[in-house]
C-alpha cells in the first residue's frame, strides 16, 4: 500500500496548563509523535516517538513503536527494551507488530468535532482543543502492562496519554512555505 505523507495534531489547554502533540507520516511507511504536556503540581514531557506504519488500508493501520526519546531531558529508550518491559518480550518478527507497544489508527472520512476526553473541560470557561478530529489513536497495550513492567513513569505517563488521542488534519503547507 502506498504511503503520502500527512499530518495531524491535537491539542487541549486550560488555565492550568496544556497538552499538545504532533503526527507526522512520512512517504517511506515511518510516523514521528512529537508530545508535549505541562501542567500545574505535574512535571513537563517533552517526548519524540518513532513508529513503522503497517497500512491495513486508507483509514486503518498500525503504528508499531520503533523508539522513544525525552527531549526535556535527554533519555532515549528502544522497541525493544520497552516491548520486553510491557509485553515480555522483543522478537523482531512482524509479529511484534501485533504484540508489541503499538497504536491502532483510524482516520475519519470528513472529520468529527472534537470531545476532549476529560468531560470537565467542556464546563470550564477558560479551556481549548481542536476543534476537529480526523485520525484517532487506540493503545494495543494496556497503561497498567507499562507501569508494572517497570517502564519509566514519565514515559509510560506519555504513552498512556496518547490512547484515544484525536487529532485534526494539519492541511499542507503551499511551496517555499513552512507548517512550523
Amino acid at each position: 500500500m502506498a504511503f503520502a505523507a500527512e499530518r495531524y495534531s491535537h491539542f487541549v489547554w486550560a488555565s492550568g496548563g496544556s497538552n499538545g502533540a504532533d503526527l507526522s507520516f512520512a512517504d517511506d511507511g515511518t510516523a514521528v509523535l512529537d508530545y508535549r504536556s505541562g501542567w500545574m503540581g505535574s512535571s513537563k514531557r517533552e517526548f519524540r516517538l518513532r513508529f513503522r506504519v503497517k497500512r491495513f488500508s486508507d483509514r486503518y493501520g498500525l503504528l508499531a513503536l520503533t523508539e522513544a526519546e525525552r527531549l526535556d531531558t535527554p533519555q532515549r529508550w528502544s522497541a525493544t527494551e520497552l516491548n520486553e518491559a510491557a509485553c515480555g518480550f522483543h522478537e523482531d518478527d512482524e509479529r511484534m507488530l501485533l504484540w508489541g507497544v503499538a497504536y491502532e489508527f483510524l482516520r475519519l472520512d470528513g472529520g468529527e468535532g472534537h470531545v476532549p476526553n476529560d468531560p470537565h473541560l467542556m464546563d470550564f470557561p477558560n479551556a481549548g482543543w481542536n476543534p476537529r478530529m480526523d485520525l484517532v489513536l487506540f493503545a494495543r497495550v494496556p497503561a497498567e502492562s507499562l507501569a508494572e513492567g517497570g517502564v519509566d513513569t514519565e514515559l509510560s505517563a506519555v504513552l498512556a496519554g496518547i490512547d484515544k488521542l484525536k487529532l485534526g488534519r494539519v492541511a499542507a503547507a503551499a511551496p517555499g512555505t513552512s507548517l512550523e
